[in-house]
């Protein structure tokens, strides 16, 4: 820029700037050094991961260490809007309670994600898949009370799987002795059922899946109502 008056130089006999000339190869080179942008990472989250601009907004928001932890959980259990649901609900609900940022987070991406590989291949429930999320966590709080360190490890996951039996009920075999058990203990509203009142199934439905952990409910209904249904 030029200066013409006493005031332009604030009263200092500064020079006048000298012009810089960049070429395109030093741009192309700043640019490559540069880390993924905000707006250009919540486009390839909605575009490759299929999230809405909320969810990709929302994730984006909280920081680099944030959607690195995301974007672990997602490549791992294969399901972007799956990711992207737990981390912007489960997860970020516990942040705030603990008042931890992500880097903190006890569970970390490798359990999680492998957690939710096993809802999106059957092998678990959403319903099942919270408890050992809820069940790793209370072994931290237990571990951190008594000043020890807590195993939250994808081996202590499967173990909570199978001690409580959460894995997803494949054999419907079982799931047909377990409605046929039921039926015969509640009378009455199987008779409620059978007269025109649907609600009536809820209670039994409840029965079969405090019976059947790893139930899909969905199954459960479904093969329960046909039961019901015949003559």
């Amino acid at each position: 820029r030029g200066k013409e008056e006493a005031s332009d130089y604030r009263y200092f006999p500064d020079p006048d700037l000298t012009p810089v000339t960049v070429c395109d190869e030093f741009f192309a080179e700043v640019k490559a050094e540069l880390c993924e942008l905000p707006a250009a990472r919540r486009r390839r989250y909605r575009a490759d991961l299929g999230l809405s601009y909320y969810d990709a907004d929302v994730i984006v928001s909280q920081g680099d260490h944030f959607t690195g932890y995301f974007e672990q959980v997602a490549r791992l259990c294969g399901d972007g809007k799956q990711a992207a649901n737990w981390l912007t609900q489960d997860v970020q609900r516990e942040l705030n309670g603990r008042s931890l940022g992500i880097d903190a987070f006890p569970v970390r991406p490798d359990v999680l994600g492998d957690l939710l590989r096993r809802v999106t291949t059957n092998q678990l429930t959403v319903k099942s898949a919270r408890e050992v999320f809820e069940a790793l966590l209370a072994d931290h709080d237990a571990a951190h009370e008594e000043g020890r360190g807590a195993d939250l490890s994808t081996a202590r996951a499967e173990q909570i799987i199978v001690e409580r039996g959460l894995a997803v009920v494949t054999d419907t075999s079982a799931i047909t002795k377990v409605i046929a058990d039921v039926i015969v203990r509640n009378p009455k509203p199987v008779a409620d059922f059978k007269s025109g009142k649907q609600a009536a199934a809820g209670s039994l439905i409840g029965q079969i899946m405090k019976e059947l952990k790893g139930a899909d409910a969905k199954v459960v209904r479904q093969m329960l109502i046909d039961e019901l249904s015949k003559p």
